[in-house]
């Protein structure tokens, strides 16, 4: 590929890169992930020509810097794929300059970030080192240490990280770097380098063996000259298949857009093929970078449902931080280091405002203490995610019991998912059991509720939480007490809700579960293995006949059994802090035993005592097997307390396992499918296109057939209409219940003046009253005639799509039918106007009734010699009112002929003159068809290609990653792909492109979907 193809697609990407910087919180969240994936392949297509990325603005380069930083502060699991692009760019000189000129160059935390356990490239120290040495080297020493290690806490919490730094540095860099940081005096210090263990804290994956510099900069270098196969996935994948599709159809639709122009067919680029697919195609890589699998957790107050997500998530949970007051969301990001929690601003500035207002009342247990340090709104390591948890629970729990909190505000904490804690973690390898990198796939998130407490919260702000969090979630796990056997009396109104839910559309069966949690408190789970497997069988089969009404249909399937699980995460997640605990306390690769001094200080933690009571009774102070033992040894008994937790062994399996192993590989899937009936549909469509052009006759032929179909399809219509109007009150209710309201007692009414200019008053007011009354039923009917419109429009779209296909009608013409036909609708009246008579027809009713049924006898007076009483019998009134109603539906159904009938009627008839000149598309061209289409012979190849590749093996296993051979199956199909565009764009029909002025190609379109 030459470099200006290299490096199009991060050109394309920097004018929406460079106006990010403008974007707020909300519209980063939406758009930003699209964006990154734009800007990534961007740098990975310049990568394997360095000089490229030369060619790049200054202003360009800040820019996407200050982006790709922001991408890694507020997602944590892009890490890896920032590691791979700063390895990339960090071999350009003008990158280097850019990235000094970025504000907070801390950003770029690195030591958050591990690397893949598959991947044989470089890791986070020696990208970072790679990196540092060329600044240095290129004389760019105006970023000084702290500038770049910030936090100093952050940093710290990766002591591997800093080791393996330190080892990669020169003598100079590391004589700098330990004097001039403030990360560098604390490393040398005697208080932190005598605690060598606790480096080990998050390094699990990380090797030892660090490579010099030379070789640290070797590795980075030749990153960029292959991608191995470890770092594809069948997301990627896709996505890669998704891009040359792209690229394949760009340069098909500038082709046949020329063809157009010189055809004298411009008003035709409007139904170009090739671009309507490069617009689907990139949704289709949207949905792909967005890919997600969401789990809602909720259940009643203490039913262990936060310990439960907790030990899901692999997150050694402190005790005193599980009452969660806050909805959390858990992410699953293999890429992080340590666990790290951020919340939205808003959030923090309540919980602010709310823990200065807290006053502690002497003697309450409830109480909030008051905090010197004001609250961050963000924390990184266990100990500061939980330390953090503990501090905010308290502040809302105790706000709501002293009536801090107002109802807005709750009502703000429950019902909006964006005032939500995210904290990104490592689930570890629990969710399908093997050491994939589980991040490519998508992302999975679980959602941790609000304890339901019926004492603090209104049961609707609850009701309405739940569903606001099901329409979002993509599966809802409920989480029960089981420590007394469950029954349907002991869940009614939870029962009540999920059927609303499921009557809603907003939970399906298939995605719900249910867990009885707290089983450990039963008698019979101390039983051995075999009797407590079949204690844990007999629980969640109360569960099935407690919740059978929402599950699966066959209540006795094993599907079924899978939806009920049992569960003690009490265990669970003591296992799990136990091993943490003690691996940051000794290390995680000590073998020196735990002396009696140890036990004697270990004796007084409450986490400790409380887990060896478990183990070995209440006698545990002298149980034989504590004495000497390895942190080997440690981790065994930790393992053995998880899976009596049922938690890896069982729960997640089922639930995690599910939503990785089957929602998100399931929509890889989809896209794949999706992607070559996209690709089939284009080469059908440009078949038929460049086909024969005999299809006139054939056409012309059925088209009596449509009309014949159309004349009964407009006899429906006016059925529905007529059927709509039969709905209106009739001509003898709607006069007599007017008769009664202008004459309600009276015979006939009189009038006595010297002209009939009362009587004309009269006869006006009452077919004024008579209307106002008459359309006000009037308006409901027409509703129901445009809604039959709407349906019959339907069927009929429906039917002349297919006798387009019956009759082998070529894409334009296909595409032109669809556009004319989408135009009916906007000629159908929706709007709901009176209908009222025409002044003329009006005026001669009433005259004639003035005429023809007054009775006038001359009555003169002293005063006035002229005057005259004119009488108007009832009889009269009601001829009058029956005479206005039948000119008043006559006038109604002329409108509504006029509003639905007479729109189809032209409509068909724009249909049909297309149809006449179906094949004058081809047949009036130029007259050199090959050579206008000599693309389609270029491309296609490739693209039949991407149509039968497999993305597993056939009999293979569906794992989260393709075999080696599909791999390379996909390298070939990519580079014929790219070898077919660029002997595409070498052709004539290429070539020869239409101006920007007379195109109808958006210039500034490029790759991205905006």
């Amino acid at each position: 590929m030459p470099p200006i193809e290299r490096g199009r697609r991060l050109l394309e990407c920097m004018p929406s890169v460079i106006g990010a910087a403008q974007w707020d919180a909300r519209r980063f969240e939406n758009e930003g992930r699209s964006l990154w994936k734009s800007l990534r392949v961007g740098i990975l297509d310049a990568g394997r020509d360095p000089k490229v990325l030369d060619t790049v603005e200054e202003a360009s380069v800040v820019a996407a810097w200050d982006f790709m930083l922001r991408i890694l502060e507020s997602s944590p699991s892009s890490g890896r794929q920032i590691l791979e692009c700063v390895a990339i760019v960090s071999q350009s000189g003008i990158w280097l300059l850019g990235f000094t000129k970025v504000k907070m160059p801390c950003r770029l935390a690195l030591w958050r970030v591990t690397p893949s356990k598959r991947s044989s490239g470089p890791g986070p120290a020696q990208v970072f080192s790679s990196l540092l040495s060329r600044l240095w080297k290129g004389g760019q020493e105006s970023l000084v240490w702290d500038d770049i290690f910030q936090p100093v806490d952050s940093v710290l919490a990766n002591r591997q990280f800093i080791d393996d730094l330190m080892r990669l540095m020169n003598e100079e860099q590391r004589k700098s770097f330990t004097t001039e940081s403030a990360v560098g005096r604390a490393v040398t210090s005697a208080a932190v380098a005598d605690d060598t263990k606790a480096a080990e804290e998050t390094t699990d994956g990380v090797s030892s063996k660090t490579p010099t510099c030379e070789q640290a900069n070797e590795m980075v270098i030749g990153m960029t000259d292959e991608v191995t196969d470890e770092q594809l996935s069948g997301k990627e994948v896709v996505q890669r298949l998704t891009a040359a599709a792209v690229d394949a159809m760009e340069v098909a639709s500038v082709c046949i857009d020329n063809y157009f122009h010189q055809s004298s067919f411009t008003s035709l680029r409007n139904f170009n093929i090739a671009r309507e697919n490069v617009l689907e195609l990139r949704k289709l890589s949207n949905r792909l970078d967005n890919l997600k699998a969401r789990l809602f957790f909720f259940g009643p107050c203490y039913a262990g449902r936060t310990s439960l997500v907790a030990a899901m998530a692999n997150f050694p949970l402190r005790g005193d931080a599980a009452r969660t007051a806050l909805t959390t969301e858990w992410h699953h990001s293999p890429s992080t280091a340590f666990p790290r929690l951020t919340m939205p601003l808003q959030l923090n500035e309540l919980l602010q405002e709310w823990e200065t207002s807290l006053t502690p009342r002497l003697g309450a247990d409830d109480a909030c203490p008051t905090q010197s340090t004001a609250l961050p709104c963000s924390a990184e390591g266990v100990d500061g995610v939980n330390e953090l948890l503990k501090r905010m629970n308290n502040i809302v729990w105790s706000g709501m019991k002293q009536g801090i909190i107002s109802d807005e505000h709750y009502r703000l904490l429950l019902a909006h998912p964006e005032m939500a804690l995210t904290i990104h973690t490592d689930f570890g390898n629990s969710i399908t059991n093997s050491d994939a990198d589980t991040d490519q796939l998508g992302e999975l998130i679980l959602v941790d509720s609000v304890s339901p407490d019926g004492k603090l919260y209104d049961n609707s702000l609850i009701s309405q939480m739940l569903r606001t969090q099901a329409k979002q979630s993509d599966g809802m796990v409920l989480v029960v007490d089981a420590s007394k056997r469950p029954s349907a009396s002991d869940f009614p109104s939870l029962l009540l809700l999920l059927k609303a839910l499921q009557a809603d559309g907003c939970l399906t069966a298939e995605n719900l579960w249910i867990v009885g949690n707290c089983i450990d408190k039963l008698p019979g789970y101390s039983l051995p293995e075999a009797g407590r497997r079949s204690f844990v069988s007999a629980i969640r089969f109360s569960l099935q006949e407690a919740f059978t009404g929402l599950l699966h249909n066959d209540t006795y399937t094993g599907e079924q059994r899978e939806s009920c699980l049992a569960a003690a995460s009490r265990l669970g997640v003591l296992g799990i802090y136990g091993k943490w605990k003690m691996h940051s306390l000794f290390g995680k690769k000590s073998n020196s035993p735990i002396t009696s001094t140890i036990m004697a200080s270990l004796q007084e933690q409450p986490w400790f005592a409380e887990i060896c009571s478990l183990l070995y009774g209440v006698h545990w102070p002298a149980a034989a097997s504590l004495r000497n033992m390895t942190v080997k040894a440690w981790d065994r008994e930790m393992k053995a307390l998880v899976e009596m937790g049922q938690i890896k062994n069982s729960v997640s399996p089922c639930i995690l396992g599910r939503a990785w192993t089957s929602m998100l590989p399931r929509s890889i899937d989809l896209a794949l499918l999706q992607l070559k009936a996209m690709i089939r549909d284009y080469m059908a469509e440009v078949k038929a296109l460049t086909g024969p052009c005999d299809q006139q006759s054939l056409i012309s032929d059925r088209t009596s057939e449509l009309r014949a179909v159309f004349v009964t399809f407009l006899a429906d219509v006016e059925s529905k209409i007529v059927s709509a109007t039969t709905e209106l009150p009739g001509e003898d209710e709607c006069c007599t219940t007017r008769l009664e309201t202008t004459m309600p007692s009276e015979d006939s009414v009189t009038f006595e003046d010297v002209s009939n200019q009362p009587v004309l008053e009269f006869l006006r007011n009452t077919s004024e009253g008579a209307l106002k009354e008459w359309n006000d039923q009037y308006n409901s009917s027409r509703t129901q005639a445009y809604q039959s419109t709407l349906e019959a429009l339907e069927k009929w779209y429906r039917t002349v799509q297919h006798f387009l296909r019956k009759s082998r009608a070529n894409a334009i013409t296909r595409r032109r039918v669809s556009a004319t036909f989408s135009a009916v609708y906007g000629q159908l009246d929706d709007d709901c106007h009176p209908c009222y008579l025409e002044e003329g027809k009006l005026k001669e009713l009433i005259l004639a009734t003035a005429r023809q049924e007054v009775h006038m006898t001359k009555n003169p007076s002293l005063f006035n010699r002229g005057n005259k009483v004119y009488s108007l019998e009832r009889s009269a009134v009601e001829k009058f009112l029956r005479a206005l109603y039948s000119l008043w539906f006559g006038r109604v159904r002329q409108a509504l002929t006029s509003n639905f009938i007479d729109p189809i009627k032209r409509n068909f008839e724009a249909i049909s003159s297309i149809l006449q000149d179906a094949s004058g598309v081809v047949a009036s061209g130029s007259g050199d068809i090959d050579s206008n289409f000599s693309f389609v012979a270029t491309l296609e190849p490739t693209l039949q290609d991407i149509m039968e590749f497999q993305l597993y093996a056939e009999g293979g296993e569906h794992s989260d990653a393709p075999g080696k051979q599909e791999r390379e199956q996909v390298d070939a199909i990519l580079s014929r792909v790219s070898e077919a565009v660029e002997a595409a764009k070498g052709l004539k029909c290429y070539r020869e492109t239409v101006s920007e002025e007379e195109s109808s190609i958006p210039v500034k379109g490029g790759w991205l979907p905006w």
